[in-house]
């Protein structure tokens, strides 16, 4: 599953192998559990094997079950509730494997079953945050796990009481390949045939199917839970040893190849979808389309039932379940915040690092944006040409805005120039040149009022005296004709 995560295989391929690995140990634990029973029982018979598949079928309803209620326990607490969500959701996920597992029912269906109806219904009652939180521990907890297990593994390697039958241990491991590669075409072929899903299942992806089959946890933890007082120890070192050469093939050798078949054989990838509000909606309207279709002609199908499911999970599943029922079908408002944020980004960046970030959007919008950004760009250019052009010029002021305006004229490289920050203001690193000439100019106006004697300053003194006498004399002149005038 990793592998196919990382690769990026198309989603029919991966939620077929996603499904297959999830319930097959879930089923292998029952199957174990009714061949362990018939240890006890000296011949197997008819009626034994009847009990087994009756028994199989009340183990897997019981576990399913199980998984309901503490999974509908799980929503509505989480409804009414809003701390310590994240640990009550885990808590309730191990509490169902538990009590599946003390009741002798299977626990992994439990678990399962639990978590499929927390992922549908409780994950909507958390905050972004506390969903955010749930899913790195739960994947912190999966890495753990898996270290415990190879370790486990190596323990079991160290470990002298293996005994290794290489006849024994090479059937076993071609049965598990022949089987797993059986079962999976004949059901394939079966898929295929009766066209149960939209596109078909290739030979390349059966083959890969089959060649994915990688052994693990659950068949070693199942040969270690050999009841030994049931077995003799020769036979139990047999099964432990054969089973660890196993999962040491799978791994060690399938496993690593997997990479390299996916690309030589050309299995589908996923396709890159666009961030568009208009494929949302073309998809809803095709489910829509479809289903009325079928209930015109009378052949209610697929389609048909995928629509009354829907409808009963809107109508009354959601609303007792959920603390805002909308919040489900609110897919188009989560596509338009995501475009949203997507153009914000870019337009914060250079045109080189928005074309890349925007190249999951529609053709459309990424030209508008460009337009939008060129705008702003060529609007900023225009207002430094004006502040160029009527600064002063020879102004301390006008020097630093001219010096701006030319580094952001002469920036040639690929980022936006007039988001750089602090390397607008890069003539700051000329300010002690411009301070040191103004200084010069300050002390030499200094020294030149310094030179001047007080008989000079008298001298200029006593003319503008002068002045203030003559223009005294002309106002009384002028004040004693007005007089004589009335």
């Amino acid at each position: 599953m990793t592998v196919f995560h990382e690769i990026g295989v198309d989603p029919c391929l991966y939620y077929i192998a996603l499904g297959e690995s999830l319930f097959n140990d879930g089923v292998t634990l029952i199957l174990f559990k009714i061949v362990q029973q018939f240890l006890d029982s000296k011949s197997v018979t008819a009626k034994g094997i009847l009990i087994g598949l009756g028994a199989f079928l009340t183990i897997s309803l019981g576990a399913i079950v199980i998984g309901v209620v503490l999974g509908v326990l799980a929503c509505i607490i989480t409804k009414y509730r809003t701390h310590f969500e994240v640990v009550f959701l885990l808590g309730v996920a191990y509490t169902s494997y538990i009590l599946g597992d003390v009741l002798g029912w299977s626990g992994l269906v439990a678990l399962i079953t639990c978590a499929m109806i927390q992922a549908a219904y409780a994950f909507h009652n958390l905050e972004t945050n506390d969903l955010y939180t749930l899913r790195s521990i739960s994947r912190q907890l999966s890495e753990i796990c898996e270290g415990i297990i190879f370790l486990l593994i190596g323990i079991k390697l160290l470990e002298k009481q293996l005994y290794w039958h290489m006849s024994f241990n090479l059937w076993s491991l071609l049965t598990c390949l022949v089987v797993r590669a059986l079962v999976v075409f004949v059901l394939s072929l079966y898929i295929n045939r009766f066209y149960l899903n939209i596109s078909t299942i290739s030979l390349t992806e059966q083959f890969i199917l089959a060649y994915g089959g990688l052994r693990g946890a659950v068949a070693l933890s199942l040969a270690i839970m050999v009841d030994k007082q049931k077995v003799e120890q020769r036979v139990y070192d047999t099964l432990v040893t054969s089973t660890l050469f196993t999962i040491l093939f799978t791994v060690g050798v399938m496993g690593p190849t997997m990479r390299p078949l996916v690309k030589i054989l050309h299995i589908k990838l996923a396709q890159r979808k666009t961030i568009s509000l208009v494929r949302v909606l073309n998809e809803r309207m095709i489910d829509e389309i479809a289903a009325g279709v079928e209930g015109i002609i009378g052949r209610y199908g697929r389609n048909s039932l995928r629509a009354y499911f829907v409808r009963l999970d809107e109508d009354y599943i959601r609303g007792f379940l959920q603390r805002q029922p909308s919040s489900h079908n609110a897919g188009i408002v989560k596509v338009y915040e995501e475009m949203a944020l997507v153009l914000h980004l870019a337009s914060l960046r250079s045109p080189q690092q928005a074309a890349s970030i925007m190249r999951d959007l529609p053709a459309t919008i990424q030209l508008r944006q460009f337009e939008a950004i060129n705008m702003e760009h060529e609007a900023s250019r225009a207002e430094m040409q004006k502040m160029t052009q009527f600064s002063a010029a020879h102004s301390f002021l006008g020097v630093m805005r001219r010096r701006n305006a030319t580094l952001y004229l002469e920036d040639d490289c690929g980022t936006a120039p007039h988001r750089r920050g602090l390397q607008r203001f890069s003539f700051l690193c000329e300010m002690p040149k411009l301070l040191a000439a103004k200084r010069v100019q300050i002390l030499s106006l200094s020294s030149q009022l310094a030179e001047t004697t007080p008989s000079d300053r008298n001298a200029d003194a006593r003319p503008q005296e002068e002045a203030e006498k003559e223009n005294d004399r002309a106002k009384k002149g002028r004040r004693s004709r007005n007089v004589i005038n009335r």
